[in-house]
C-alpha cells in the first residue's frame, strides 16, 4: 500500500474513549466533496498529504520527505479536542504510538516509515458558522513524515 491509503487506512481504524470513531468524523482527501443545495455536516476531516523531493544523500538512500496535514472540523470546541487527541494519541499514553504522533503505519508497504513527528503545535481556530446557525471550530495539524524506498 502507498502512503496514503496506508495513512487513511490507520485513521479508519482510530478508535477513542468515549464512543468517537471514524464514521462519526469521516475524512475526505484534500477537501470536503461538493454536495449540491445541502452543506455537508459536521464533524468531518480533511487530510492532504504533500509529497516533497527524494533527499539524495551521500550513499543516495531515497528518503521521501511529505508534509501531512489534518484539518478537522467540529462544532463544538470541547469535541474539537477530543478529535484533536484521537488523531494524535489514539486514547493511549503519548509513548505509545497508537496515534499518528510517533505512530506507525502498519498496512504501507511502498517502502519504510522512517519518522512520523508533529511538526507544529496543533492550531484551533473559529472559522464561521454553519447552516443552523452553529459556531464551526477548526484544527490543524501538520506532521513531518519520511519513508524510506527501496
Amino acid at each position: 500500500m502507498t502512503l496514503l491509503p496506508a495513512i487513511l487506512a490507520k485513521y479508519d481504524e482510530l478508535t477513542m474513549t468515549g464512543g468517537f470513531s471514524p464514521a462519526e468524523v469521516p475524512v475526505y482527501h484534500d477537501r470536503a466533496p461538493q454536495v449540491v443545495s445541502v452543506q455537508l455536516r459536521l464533524p468531518y476531516t480533511i487530510v492532504s498529504l504533500m509529497t516533497g523531493e527524494n533527499t539524495l544523500t551521500f550513499e543516495s538512500d531515497g528518503v521521501e520527505a511529505s508534509r501531512l496535514t489534518f484539518r478537522i472540523y467540529s462544532t463544538s470546541e470541547a469535541n474539537l479536542d477530543l478529535y484533536i487527541g484521537r488523531v494524535r494519541f489514539n486514547g493511549g499514553p503519548v509513548q505509545s504510538g497508537y496515534g499518528f504522533d510517533n505512530g506507525t503505519l502498519p498496512n504501507l508497504t511502498d517502502g519504510v516509515l522512517l519518522t512520523i513527528i508533529l511538526s507544529k503545535t496543533p492550531t484551533k481556530s473559529f472559522d464561521g458558522i454553519d447552516r443552523d446557525g452553529n459556531n464551526v471550530y477548526r484544527a490543524d495539524l501538520e506532521y513531518a513524515v519520511e519513508i524510506q524506498r527501496s
